[in-house]
């Protein structure tokens, strides 16, 4: 029980702080973390951390893509993929 609340600390220092991450930390290592709070029956830690820090992490294009090593936000993301599948839409109903 104190290794959660002290775990509980470290993250909402995180968002408190603008999601911004501790100096000598980094967004790939705290993600196999956040990941797990994903699957956590625990609501603070699954939404109010894993899933928001997630998100603002991921729109603010602080992990890169394993396709082309290029940072690209949520937003541009998904912009590309609404384009494809509406090209992918069109030529279907050609």
């Amino acid at each position: 029980m104190r290794r959660r609340f002290l775990e509980n600390i470290f993250w909402q220092s995180l968002v408190e702080a603008d999601y911004t991450l501790p100096e000598g930390q980094s967004a790939s290592a705290l993600l196999p973390e956040l990941l797990t709070m994903l699957g956590t029956a625990d609501p603070v830690a699954r939404d109010a951390y894993g899933y928001s820090i997630l998100a603002v992490w991921m729109d603010r294009g602080m992990y890169t893509s394993p396709s082309n090593g290029s940072k690209e936000s949520t937003h541009e993301t998904s912009a590309k993929l609404s384009k494809r599948d509406e090209t992918l839409v069109s030529t279907d109903r050609a």
